[in-house]
């Protein structure tokens, strides 16, 4: 590069840094302005996505098997109830390495994926679709600091979307590979990432996959008249072995990824259509941001007084309102603008807003009636889902791309143009960043309060086999058994109680149930567990004997 181009090259890449850096500082705010005491989470799900990463390390140790973690003890290939995260230890496990503790780690682990997701999304923006710096700045900042992130802070494996544009990068290097051996390896490298996603979190990597299946399909049909240019032996010839490559890379992470959760599949079932049902939005609900949007929150809190609507995480997902509105104009200008078009490019921003749109519409339950049933009858691993509207974290990745893609078709936002790029594109791109302004406490781990619980925690005594955790006064189950689950963890020592994504066959050890002791002693009996001792978390003590 001559010194002619590094100075755009480098102001570019500042404008980038710092929209990021921006964006960081307004996301993460809680998490800055309490100096790491307070960390992005909540205490149930997030300790036990911390205590997940942990896991991987623990492994390499020694000290556990990759399937069984020493939760729900005896139960063994327990993993599989849960993400597994094993993508994130590209992160996390350095930054433990570098003297970081556990919590610590997952809190900058995320902040770096933000900046992964940040710079994979403007990447795929300007180099593979060709948009405009300004507005592509003003996407990645839409996607990465999404207001439905924030609404799911609580569910940190909702986080591994950053992948997703990291992973679209690699497979464009498919195409632009200068030999066959280089276009092997990239398809190769490509499906292992991809395999990675749905093996490390299951829910964004199967929607990602769905996603492109889509997209495939709908790009299939829009060029249909230009595919018989190459006759059908010629593009095989050309195609098998990067697809090969791609299949076997993916193949291959395949393979823990059904040891771990094949089994859990053969013993649960999946998920019934009515546990689907109940958590999937209805028609008022497809642009329901949640009353924390700072936007959008106080005129949805003025149109329904059922707060508890706009408080359900689950159903509050929805891409904000303007978004979903340049959506629709992007398609109403795109079919209008481009009839007759039958370029790649165009191909790819109307088949990018094709699946936008169907996603956005998808969960959404009218009474009985929901698109989704078919989506969980036919399409293999659909039935491991139970809240599917998180399908709208994927669908502000698709969104943004879709509408640059669109800008570019439409002449307005191409990074190779010669024209200034319209200050009023600028403008509503900053208004989408702005909409994604959220206000909501999604900082509710406290960083000292989880490092007292594992120093205050004695080592157990030898004659200890197993142990229970001890309820305690106004503390729910979830955190108590999780509580039970660190403590097993680094003491080593195995517990009975657990927390999980699913619950194992007869396991009801909720601390606060009134024959809390005696269900610990049918669990014993019935595993014929014996030296189970009792942690109390108030006391800081350990009972060798403690239901005789």
């Amino acid at each position: 590069m001559t010194a002619r181009h590094r100075l755009p090259a480098l102001r570019e890449w500042l404008a980038v840094v710092g929209a990021w850096c921006i964006g960081a500082v307004v996301f993460f705010r809680l998490v800055l302005t309490s100096g790491f005491e307070r960390l992005t989470g909540e205490p149930g799900d997030s300790r036990l996505i911390t205590l997940l990463h942990e896991h991987w390390l623990e492994v390499l140790r020694g000290n556990q098997s990759w399937r069984s973690p020493n939760f729900f003890h005896p139960l063994t290939n327990t993993l599989g109830l849960s993400d597994t995260f094993l993508l994130d230890e590209v992160l996390y496990a350095p930054l433990r390495l570098i003297g970081l503790d556990r919590y610590l780690a997952t809190q900058w682990m995320l902040v770096l994926m933000s900046l992964i997701g940040f710079v994979g999304c403007y990447r795929v923006c300007t180099r593979l679709i060709g948009a405009h710096r300004g507005p592509a700045i003003a996407l990645a900042y839409v996607f990465t600091f999404a207001n439905n992130l924030a609404i799911q802070a609580g569910h940190l494996q909702l986080f591994s979307v950053y992948w997703v544009p990291l992973i679209i990068l690699a497979g464009a290097h498919i195409f632009s590979a200068p030999t066959r051996r280089s276009e092997a390896w990239w398809a190769a490298l490509t499906g292992v990432l991809l395999g990675l996603l749905v093996y490390s979190t299951f829910y964004i990597g199967w929607f990602t996959l769905f996603a492109a299946t889509m997209l495939t399909l709908r790009m299939t049909v829009h060029l249909r008249s230009r595919l018989p240019e190459r006759p059908a032996r010629t593009l095989a010839i050309r195609c098998w072995r990067p697809i090969a490559a791609g299949a076997g890379g993916f193949t291959l992470v395949m393979i823990p990824f059904a040891l771990t959760y094949l089994p859990i599949l053969d013993r649960t079932g999946g998920r019934s259509f009515n546990e689907v049902a109940a958590l999937s939005p209805t028609v008022t609900a497809v642009l329901n941001v949640g009353d924390k949007n700072f936007v959008w929150g106080r005129l949805l809190k003025w149109l329904t007084s059922d707060a508890a609507t706009l408080r359900q995480v689950e159903t509050t997902t929805a891409i904000t309102p303007l978004l979903f509105g340049a959506l629709v104009v992007c398609a109403v200008l795109v079919a209008r603008r481009c009839k007759g078009d039958t370029s790649v490019r165009t191909a790819a921003a109307r088949s990018l807003l094709t699946v936008a749109l169907i996603f956005v519409v998808l969960p959404v339950r009218i009474g009985n009636f929901s698109m989704w049933r078919a989506i969980w009858m036919f399409v293999p691993g659909a039935r491991a889902l139970r809240a599917v509207d998180r399908i709208q974290i994927v669908t502000g990745l698709v969104a943004v791309l879709a509408i640059a893609a669109s800008a570019v078709v439409l002449g307005v936002g191409e990074r190779a143009s010669t024209r200034r790029t319209p200050r009023l594109l600028l403008a509503f791109g900053a208004l989408l960043a702005f909409e994604q302004a959220n206000i909501g406490n999604h900082a509710q781990v406290h960083h000292e309060r989880e490092l007292a619980l594992i120093r205050d925690a004695p080592q157990p005594p030898a004659a200890c086999h197993s142990f229970v955790i001890l309820p305690t006064e106004s503390t729910p189950d979830v955190v108590r058994n999780v509580d039970a689950m660190i403590i097993a963890q680094t003491r080593r020592l195995p517990t009975a109680n657990g927390y999980s994504g699913g619950i194992p066959e007869f396991w009801d050890l909720a601390p606060s149930a009134e024959d809390y002791a005696e269900r610990v002693r049918r669990w014993s009996r019935y595993h014929s567990l014996t030296d189970v001792c009792a942690y109390d978390p108030a006391a800081h003590t350990w009972a060798t004997e403690p239901f005789t």
